[in-house]
């Protein structure tokens, strides 16, 4: 990107591959970006986008959209060792999330400025990553399309909706290197594991109720808000253990 100001390429579908890193301003409607060696991929796209096969050897990615993003496929997992992480921003529109891939060392964060983040493959998993914080106005996945994680800390903010996540394995709330602090919600909050135990290091604040279902273990080290009431099933698997700490409140 040689024109810090303006756009660089306008186009239906942009093809692009670099060795060391691509850096661009478009105004495109679908990206397919690789870098091969070591590089990031920097996007600042003016309205919406189809991110339809995004992935890095060895960089970050870091995609900004003034409208709706739909990550088909985004991909920074080939070396995961905590530096490669993904940030996908849309400024205006939904963030619906088909795979978005950081292998288990690197971060995602996704933020739907004035939207909601959006399942958009049915019961497969959408994120892979260590840490996952996702910020939106509206909705972070629905009670019929839970979002599907892979990943060991999550912190959530969704402004005026629910919050449904579906984990397949161990989950601490709380823990995240962003700015944001562990899960708050307009409305309902739903947390279901597939397997593992769920551990709230950080508050969960609901305007309605927080239900929480999980294979194992369930340790509350902090707070738990809800308006319209809780509901834990702690050891669907007939092993688990519901644990309060010292001093917390539910």
């Amino acid at each position: 990107n040689s024109n810090d100001t303006g756009n660089d390429v306008t186009a239906v579908l942009l093809t692009a591959t670099a060795g060391t890193g691509i850096d661009l301003d478009t105004t495109v409607g679908t990206l397919d970006a690789s870098v091969t060696g070591t590089g990031a991929i920097v996007i600042d796209e003016t309205a919406a986008i189809v991110l339809q096969d995004i992935d890095t050897n060895e960089g970050t990615i870091t995609i900004t959209a003034g409208d709706q993003i739909t990550a088909t496929d985004v991909d920074s997992s080939n070396t995961d060792d905590d530096t490669n992480d993904i940030s996908l921003t849309a400024t205006t529109g939904d963030l619906l999330v088909t795979v978005v891939n950081a292998g288990s060392n690197n971060d995602v964060s996704l933020t739907s400025t004035a939207g909601a983040i959006v399942d958009n493959n049915g019961g497969a998993n959408n994120i892979t990553a260590d840490e996952l914080s996702i910020s939106a106005q509206n909705a972070v996945g629905t009670s019929g399309d839970f979002l599907d994680t892979t990943v060991s800390n999550v912190e959530v903010t969704s402004t005026t909706a629910g919050v449904f996540l579906a984990e397949a394995n161990d989950l601490t709330v709380g823990g995240t290197s962003g700015a944001l602090t562990g899960i708050t919600a307009g409305d309902a909050v739903s947390i279901t594991l597939a397997s593992g135990s769920l551990t709230t290091d950080e508050a969960i604040n609901s305007g309605a109720a927080v239900m929480i279902n999980s294979p194992d273990d369930v340790t509350f080290n902090a707070a738990v808000e809800a308006v319209r009431g809780l509901t834990v099933n702690a050891g669907t698997d007939n092993t688990g253990s519901l644990t309060q700490a010292a001093g917390r409140t539910l």
